[in-house]
């Protein structure tokens, strides 16, 4: 009885401990790796309590679980010993993709934020990092997040039927809505880091519609409409090509 208990309670600090590490994830001192997470923390090869080491040369591409959200790293600790020592962090997947931020050494920084949120269609990042062989120290702390502009977020899950939002063959992008009664409403679109780009109303008759947006002038990237209004209340992700 009391080895049935003891088996008992290893199994269960067992599989608590396989949580807690799964939500801990450790750039790879050598190669490729890539992950699907939405939570966690990300740490350079040492993970949370050891240094990287030298002549470092790994890469880590990080991916949304969700289809609603796009990854995001929040750096709150960045050490490096010299400038030997690079971590870069690029939109999408794989590094032939956009550079977004930099971090050479030395550096020894503590207590700060920095957000970087993917640009790409796929919502990844991928993040590189390169040692030298001069020496090495503590390396970074950053969180994952699955990034949604704040104005969204309550409202992401909300139906609206048969609507979707795709592109013609110009690259126009256009709302198709499906309207069970006539409703009042306005769009707004937002930037990926929460920022509102456009705004319009309408007042349509119930029924299927195609509304084009306004996203001609905008840069390529991923954007979020907001449709709020009478009997409709939703959020789509889309992508401006």
């Amino acid at each position: 009885m009391k080895s049935k208990i003891l088996f008992t309670l290893f199994f269960s600090a067992l599989i608590s401990l396989q949580n807690v590490l799964a939500q801990t994830y450790c750039m790879p001192p050598s190669g490729n790796q890539t992950i699907t997470s939405s939570t966690g923390n990300f740490y350079d090869s040492g993970c949370a309590g050891l240094n990287y080491s030298n002549n470092e040369n790994g890469t880590m591409t990080i991916c949304p679980t969700a289809t609603a959200c796009v990854t995001s790293l929040t750096f709150s600790s960045m050490a490096l010993a010299d400038a030997t020592d690079i971590l870069r962090i690029y939109s999408g997947i794989g590094t032939g993709n956009p550079l977004l931020q930099t971090f050479q050494g030395p550096v020894n920084t503590t207590s700060f934020s920095l957000l970087i949120v993917s640009q790409d269609a796929s919502g990844c990042l991928t993040a590189l990092f390169q040692s030298g062989s001069s020496g090495v120290t503590a390396g970074w702390v950053a969180t994952i997040g699955c990034n949604i502009p704040t104005a969204l977020n309550e409202i992401y899950t909300a139906n609206l039927s048969g609507s979707y939002i795709a592109a013609d063959l110009a690259g126009n992008n256009f709302l198709n809505i499906n309207l069970s009664s006539p409703s009042s409403f306005t769009t707004t679109i937002f930037s990926v880091d929460g920022k509102k780009v456009s705004e319009k109303n309408y007042s349509l008759a119930g029924g299927q519609h195609k509304i084009f947006l306004q996203t001609e002038n905008l840069p390529q990237g991923i954007y979020f409409c907001r449709v709020e209004g009478e009997n409709v209340n939703k959020a789509f992700k889309f992508i401006k090509q």
